[in-house]
């Protein structure tokens, strides 16, 4: 990076799919999803500190996940598996943000 381009970062979604999946296969528990959900928020995180500002970013704008509770796809489930998933996000959210905390440079918009 030259220090004069702004970055977007959504990333996110694809996880919970993934995690919800593996949750409906009985590959995994709940709680195991929402952990893996919360790790991927950290890793994240990590990436944007080192992959991003690391290599000189310096305007950089991450957009965490939305409420994907909120979403066609979760309102045709049920109702515990939406809080599941409102489960997920929030992990995935509170990591990402604990994560990029006092990152330099770095713009966190709640999108939740």
């Amino acid at each position: 990076f030259s220090g004069g381009e702004l970055v977007l970062v959504l990333a996110g979604g694809n996880d919970v799919f993934m995690n919800l999946a593996a949750v409906g296969a009985a590959q995994i528990t709940p709680t195991d999803a929402v952990v893996a959900m919360a790790t991927a928020g950290g890793e994240l995180a990590a990436y944007v500190r080192s992959q991003l500002v690391g290599n000189g970013a310096r305007h950089v704008v991450v957009v965490n996940l939305p409420d994907v509770s909120q979403t066609p796809f979760a309102y045709s489930l049920a109702v515990p598996t939406q809080g599941l998933i409102a489960q997920m996000s929030i992990a995935f959210n509170v990591s990402l943000a604990n994560g990029l905390n006092d990152a330099s440079g770095v713009l966190l918009v709640d999108a939740y």
